[in-house]
């Protein structure tokens, strides 16, 4: 897994990329691997202000989407290594969210889609999910294998009592992405949140996931590793929805013939 045909990724939220730029260089240097891909949240660069200058890590290149306020802003380093391009349609900067998208090129295989998005804690979280809604359908439609990371601001771990978290899981879910971090990834003395996570819309592939230990940030950076170049073996099952056929009229019309009123009759 850990070849050359990997696909490997990391995702921190920094907390102000010239603040802690050094703690970043030292935290890879530790790790010692050569991601693929390094999505950056909170990296604190204004839309109206200079670029961020004594920034350049060896071998990636630097891209950024910067935010309209004092906070957010979004960056990724991406491997010399790769060939890419910049999806400007998916790419934004909003009141309550920044969103950078690239496209991987892959000459054997489809391409890979990849997004880094910081949601303001403040922000709106109906015309966020909103957003995701009609993002997730769009690469849905494009049929290629996509993350999406960052720092959303939802914490996951609420998803059975909060609505609006269940609608963004369910949201994303619909459109066969799962969140591949399940342990808190913002602690402190008072709370656990769950609020930085990896999104993967292909279960066909061997992957490593988790959280990584670090001084980083008060965030803790977490990284998924997969097998993009080849998929699981052909004796392995695979158990998923096909919608290729789904006929929407079928359904309502089904759902019309069935009386409801003895069906939620509750029992004696």
């Amino acid at each position: 897994l850990l070849s050359g045909q990997s696909f490997s990724l990391i995702n921190c939220n920094i907390r102000s990329l010239s603040a802690n730029f050094d703690k970043l260089s030292n935290m890879l240097s530790e790790l010692y691997f050569p991601f693929s891909l390094i999505g950056l949240t909170e990296i604190k660069l204004k839309i109206d202000q200079p670029p961020i200058s004594n920034t350049d890590l060896c071998g990636y290149q630097f891209l950024s989407q910067p935010s309209l306020s004092n906070a957010g802003g979004v960056a990724f380093y991406i491997n010399n290594n790769l060939n890419f391009n910049i999806r400007p349609e998916f790419t934004t900067t909003a009141d309550d969210f920044e969103a950078l998208w690239i496209e991987v090129h892959n000459n054997s295989h489809s391409n890979l889609l990849c997004g880094i998005i910081y949601r303001h804690p403040s922000g709106d979280l109906e015309r966020f999910i909103e957003y995701m809604s009609s993002t997730a359908d769009r690469i849905n439609r494009e049929n290629k294998t996509c993350i999406i990371m960052g720092d959303f601001n939802i914490d996951l771990l609420k998803f059975e009592s909060h609505s609006a978290t269940d609608g963004f899981l369910n949201t994303l879910g619909s459109n066969f992405f799962q969140p591949y971090i399940l342990q808190p990834t913002r602690i402190t003395d008072h709370s656990a949140t769950l609020i930085d996570n990896i999104f993967l819309n292909s279960i066909e592939h061997f992957t490593i996931s988790g959280n990584i230990v670090h001084d980083l940030s008060d965030h803790l950076p977490n990284f998924l590793i997969f097998n993009k170049f080849s998929s699981l073996p052909c004796n392995v099952k695979i158990f998923k929805r096909d919608y290729s056929k789904f006929d929407q009229q079928a359904l309502i019309s089904e759902m019309q013939l069935v009386d409801w009123e003895t069906t939620f009759v509750p029992n004696d």
